[in-house]
């Protein structure tokens, strides 16, 4: 054919190709054949046919199953001698090379896995040699592994061959381990990984024991001959070690060999090699740094090569690890060219730069894991890089308007999506030293100016969205605490997130309640709300201002199931070990915020925060920590104030001269050093001209209402105009004093602000809330107002956008002051 001439001029030069499709013609007419006479083949011609047909790449699922039948029965045949180790060896291996499942196969495993668990005395494993044990537990592993749908009850003749089958080959390792090449000391070690072998909530001591030892004989084997391991193999190993969470002083001397053979070889290592031994060297807490700044050169230098996944994982592993760039601030990239490793920047910086170009600029081909990976490693290590997060917003967002819709997070984990919520809130309190503005103000200018807000609100409205289309049930209490607490942070709120969030949580505690003292399974377990969970959830509806009166009513039994003692009474070590004080303290301003004050609860809150006795070094031995946060020393200074006055009967008091000796360092907690903002100092100016007598941040310290009310912390309470005389409060609220609302009628619409990008020393800032829409007042500003209204105070609010509307002019600002002066 190749001489033949013009007419099969086709196949010149291409006499692979022609004897593949030949090939291909014997095989199809081979297993007609086979079809046809199956019954005249023995067990070892049976199996040759399967390891044949696998390696040829061929999958015929039908004649797969025929096969498997046939070779059983003749195995099993009371006449016959059974199939040999090497024959049910290879025919395992070519089902999960062929990706070839089925019923025939099934039976295979059974048959292999029943004949392993009457060697009772080991006799009949010994005669499998190294390799035969290492391609069953590979294939039979990579069988289970590719398996569709959801577990059922059909599958457990499968999952028990599966587990016979390993069980037999973790014996093998722990008396031969030496004897196993290192590939197969690599599959095998895989298998165990890929099933959870010896999992302790799913199987029995002697298992978990079994894979313990089986583990240890494999790392001890394996230390004295990395050299002889392929880079993939060596990837498999630490993998497996990571994802079985088996650690100690033997896995740290096997990394440690890793690791150097990483370094030797590093050129010979793929993408996927490098990236995936990082991640379980992070995964582990195992961190030498001189492997990773050696292995990421690869990452900085060629990041256009590597796969998504082996980019997250990259950075995920440097992020976890604690080895961050040097800069943390990626708003100038002008440094940065994908390719090209610049002498005078740290490598690190250099590969954060690489995976975050990629991650911009091909988003389309991340999954949902990887692009949560990457977002939430840049916020870990506390490195801003608005570019990186308006590119992923916009992509999961879309454009608005004609721009049409992004798309969504139909991909993403209940976890990915959490994660993702509270990367982006975290990034946007990563506020330079420099900025003018500090706390809340800060975060929403870094938000609305580095991603708009406009953009902000729709990737937080779609993400809500999503959420509530798959239902809440499936979030873990962290997603579901760290969305809310993301929201909180960034003053949006998703009116019906919200809501069912409050009935999600609530059924959930009050289920934990109702089954306390019972075993949980699985399922309860993982749903239960730990002290962080709790307090961060009801931290974020009181910042929000959004109550929810279930889940008000579900979390004070829920704390004091979790808190006291057999006798009913608080338990100190309960609540250390359930709470820190950050945590206790949000929780008792939200409750202060939210008008609700549960007796026993507020009690039991209280004396995590200052102890039995009000000392604050055995509080601060018993909590562990160094002294209370500034955060927490002012929560607690507002709870008081307003427990003072609304709920006396209670009883509840800081200690004498608090917060001195309470706080970490030498803080001094007072109203002296308000900063006072422009736009306050401009309203201020019009009611003088105006002729308003007022005083700019009156502090409450002089007022006779003190004394009146038994509160002796009014000093921390300022008010930004006030009329002494009339007892009139004028708030000029700025955006931190509002919420957003993202979903519904009334969402927030913002005009010409999407800056994103800009960098904080760039256009003027002032103007990029110019946005009208829905909006509500935070918690801070209510509670505030709540107490200036008891202590007898007249409060009036000026909001900053009907401040802005009226443009600078002159004679329009005091028509406005007017106005507000006749009303009050």
């Amino acid at each position: 054919r190749r001489d033949a001439g013009p007419e099969v001029g086709e196949v010149r030069n291409t006499v692979l190709p022609y004897q593949t499709v030949l090939a291909s013609q014997i095989l199809d007419m081979i297993g007609v054949l086979i079809a046809e006479t199956v019954e005249s083949f023995n067990s070892q011609e049976l199996a040759n046919l399967l390891w044949a047909f696998a390696t040829a790449g061929r999958s015929d699922p039908v004649l797969f199953q025929a096969v498997a039948t046939r070779l059983v029965g003749v195995a099993t045949d009371p006449v016959g001698q059974g199939a040999k180790p090497q024959e049910m060896s290879n025919s395992v291996w070519a089902f999960a090379t062929s990706g070839t499942r089925g019923t025939g196969q099934i039976e295979l495993l059974k048959y292999v896995s029943d004949v392993l668990s009457r060697d009772a005395d080991g006799h009949l494993a010994a005669s499998f040699k190294p390799q035969e044990l290492s391609n069953t537990a590979w294939g039979a592993a990579t069988l289970l592994s590719r398996r569709d749908g959801p577990h059922t009850a059909a599958d457990a003749p499968e999952d028990a061959a599966v587990h016979d089958i390993l069980r037999a080959v973790a014996h093998a390792i722990v008396l031969r381990a030496d004897e196993f090449k290192p590939q197969e000391i690599s599959n095998s070690a895989w298998a165990f990984a890929t099933v959870l072998f010896g999992e302790e909530d799913q199987s029995s001591q002697e298992d978990i024991a079994l894979r313990r030892d089986a583990l240890e004989a494999m790392a001890d084997s394996a230390i004295g001959r990395l050299e002889k391991f392929s880079p993939q193999e060596l990837n498999n190993l630490a993998w497996t070690y990571a994802r079985l969470m088996h650690g100690g002083p033997k896995i740290t001397e096997l990394f440690d060999g890793i690791g150097l053979e990483m370094q030797r070889r590093l050129n010979r290592f793929s993408p996927q090699d490098v990236s995936t031994t990082l991640w379980s060297f992070a995964t582990m807490g195992y961190q030498n740094e001189e492997v990773f700044r050696t292995s990421i050169h690869r990452v900085a230098r060629d990041a256009r090569k590597f796969k998504p996944q082996e980019l997250s994982n990259t950075i995920w592993a440097l992020a976890t690890i604690g080895i961050l760039p040097e800069t943390n601030k990626f708003e100038d990239l002008s440094w940065f060219e994908s390719g090209r490793i610049s002498m005078s920047v740290d490598i690190v910086t250099s590969c954060f730069a690489a995976v975050a170009n990629e991650a911009a600029r091909r988003p389309h081909e991340f999954k949902g894991q990887e692009l949560k990976d990457v977002l939430w490693s840049f916020s870990k290590s506390g490195s801003r890089h608005p570019i990186l997060f308006k590119a992923v917003a916009s992509h999961l967002a879309g454009m608005g308007g004609d721009g049409g819709g992004g798309r969504g997070f139909g991909d993403f984990a209940s976890q990915g999506i959490g994660n993702i919520a509270w990367a982006y809130a975290k990034q946007a309190q990563l506020v330079d030293a420099g900025s003018k503005n500090t706390g809340r103000l800060a975060t929403y200018e870094s938000s609305w100016s580095d991603v708009g807000g406009n953009l902000i609100s729709r990737l937080f409205k779609t993400l809500g969205d999503d959420s509530i289309k798959r239902g809440l049930s499936i979030f873990k209490p962290q997603d579901l605490s760290n969305t809310c607490w993301a929201m909180a942070t960034l003053g949006i709120l998703h009116r019906e997130y919200f809501e069912l969030v409050g009935e999600e949580v609530a059924n959930r505690l009050t289920r934990d309640v109702s089954n306390a003292g019972k075993t949980p399974t699985n399922r309860s377990a993982m749903d239960q709300f730990g002290g962080q969970e709790v307090a961060n959830t009801l931290w974020s509806f009181a910042t929000l201002n959004f109550s929810s009166e279930n889940l008000l009513n579900s979390i004070s039994p829920y704390i004091l199931m979790k808190c006291m003692g057999p006798s009913l009474q608080a338990d100190d070590r309960r609540i250390a070990m359930e709470f820190n004080r950050q945590e206790l303290a949000n929780l008792v301003w939200s409750f202060s915020v939210l008008e609700r004050y549960p007796d026993k609860l507020i009690q039991l809150l209280w004396r995590g925060l200052i102890g039995k006795d009000g000392d604050p070094e055995s509080q601060k031995v018993l909590m562990g920590d160094e002294g209370l946060r500034r955060e927490s020393v002012m929560s607690m200074l507002q709870f008081q104030l307003a427990a003072d006055i609304e709920v006396p009967h209670l009883g509840i008091k800081l200690p004498e001269g608090f917060p001195v000796g309470w706080g970490v360092g030498e803080e001094v907690y007072t109203m002296g050093q308000v900063s006072i903002s422009g736009l306050q100092k401009a309203v201020s100016r019009c009611f003088t001209r105006v002729g308003y007598k007022h005083q700019q941040e009156y502090i409450l310290i002089d007022d006779d209402d003190n004394i009146a009310h038994n509160t002796p912390y009014l000093k921390y309470v300022s008010i930004d105009l006030a009329n002494e005389e009339e007892k009139v409060g004028i708030e000029v609220d700025g955006p931190a004093h509002f919420v957003n609302i993202i979903d519904g009628s009334t969402a927030v619409v913002e005009a010409n602000c999407d800056a994103g990008g800009q960098s904080s020393g760039g256009k003027d800032r002032g103007r990029i809330f110019n946005w009208k829409g829905g909006r509500v007042t935070n918690g801070p500003t209510a509670l505030k107002e709540r107490v200036l209204t008891h202590l007898g105070w007249h409060v009036v609010h000026i909001p900053f956008w009907e401040w802005g509307d009226l443009g600078g002019d002159s004679d329009a600002e005091n028509e406005y002051c007017l106005d507000l002066i006749d009303e009050f």
